[in-house]
């Protein structure tokens, strides 16, 4: 018998040693030095800045990422990695420091301090804030229709139990909710993005999760006096500005129960649990693919003819921060108005605020109305 206890002692030790690596790895962020460079060009440092933290940042990334592939020596698959940093590098940052930053000629030189994770978005509550500083904290409505036995409508305007799981799954990811107010829709709008979205822009929102759950009864003789309630959910989430959607998925899940009221409010209650966490990550993806490759903005110019139409497009080209070079597409032009669609490198409102405060030389261009994925401006000429 000892001699047993000995080497199930020793094959306890042992698998210690052999986890206690991982629970170290998984527990310590490394803590990763990088230098960004970009050039400064019409003499705004301001702009270059910005693209030399860009450049340490995603470096940061690629070094914490070299040093985990060399350590698995997993080398094969570096290239494939390595091609998707530049389009998720921000997510992976937890925080980080400048250290020195340093113009010298025509360029400006960062070096940063930063910490990197490279666990899944949706498990890292701290990237998840750290996403949502970037792109201004948008404010989330939440309207699940439902189609269920012992289900009599709602009441005040409170949430159902699907409403309710999701809700709080978004709350403890740092998501800002706006308090849903009545009068609720007077039709369903789970059906119509558009829709949804002209109602959640009315509650303040810029983005609506919008969902419909159905319950199905099952009469189960093996269950005895007990039914089944299978909840099926499908759920989007719809910018209110444009109708755009953001992520859209759809799941069930069932409970047994003695009542149709019971049975119906644990299965959404259930379901709405299982989907937001998939939901969540593929908003999150949605908004790591605006901060890094750009949001598109459509700006409408009053005030113009061809010669200042072209001026205009040169200005956001050359020397405003956030516009990428060649993303500047023409979609209308007459009666003294412009329609032109930028790709941003930020939000519409870090656009609109870069505008404000610029001027071009012999003109600058006014504000008139701000929404999200839009802007109304004016040439206003100087001379």
């Amino acid at each position: 018998m000892k001699y047993k206890s000995a080497i199930i002692d020793i094959l306890l030790l042992f698998t210690l040693v052999l986890l206690l690596p991982l629970t170290l790895f998984a527990q310590t962020l490394p803590l990763i030095t990088a230098e960004g460079i970009a050039a400064i060009q019409g003499g705004d440092k301001a702009l270059a800045r910005d693209r030399a933290l860009e450049d340490a940042l995603r470096k940061a990334v690629e070094q914490a990422l070299g040093n985990i592939i060399e350590g698995e020596t997993i080398v094969s698959n570096y290239q494939v990695l390595s091609d998707n940093i530049y389009s998720r590098s921000l997510g992976y940052i937890q925080s980080y420091t400048v250290k020195q930053e340093i113009f010298t000629g025509d360029s400006c030189r960062i070096t940063i301090e930063a910490v990197v994770s490279l666990q899944a978005l949706e498990k890292d509550v701290q990237g998840i804030a750290t996403l949502l500083r970037r792109v201004h904290k948008p404010r989330l409505v939440i309207y699940i229709d439902v189609d269920a036995p012992g289900w009599y409508g709602r009441q005040a305007g409170r949430l159902n139990p699907a409403e309710s799981a999701v809700a709080n799954a978004f709350l403890e990811k740092g998501f800002d909710l706006v308090e849903r107010s009545v009068p609720l829709p007077t039709v369903s709008i789970a059906d119509s993005p558009q829709a949804a979205a002209v109602w959640g822009k009315e509650k303040g929102a810029e983005v609506i999760i919008i969902g419909q759950v159905a319950i199905n009864k099952r009469k189960i003789p093996a269950l005895g006096s007990m039914n089944s309630y299978l909840a099926s959910l499908t759920i989007s989430a719809v910018k209110t500005g444009n109708g755009e959607i953001l992520a859209t998925t759809s799941d069930q899940e069932a409970d047994v129960h003695i009542d149709d009221t019971g049975g119906s409010l644990k299965a959404m209650e259930k379901v709405g649990k299982k989907v937001a966490p998939v939901l969540i990550a593929q908003i999150g993806d949605k908004f790591l693919q605006e901060i890094n490759a750009g949001t598109q903005v459509h700006l409408v110019i009053s005030n113009l003819d061809d010669q200042r139409l072209a001026a205009v497009k040169n200005a956001l080209g050359d020397k405003v921060r956030g516009v990428q070079r060649g993303s500047i597409h023409q979609r209308y032009f007459g009666a003294g108005v412009g329609e032109l669609d930028v790709t941003v490198q930020g939000t519409t409102q870090f656009l609109a605020d870069e505008l404000t405060r610029k001027s071009f030389g012999d003109f600058r261009l006014s504000v008139i109305s701000f929404s999200p994925n839009r802007l109304e401006l004016k040439y206003v000429s100087l001379e």
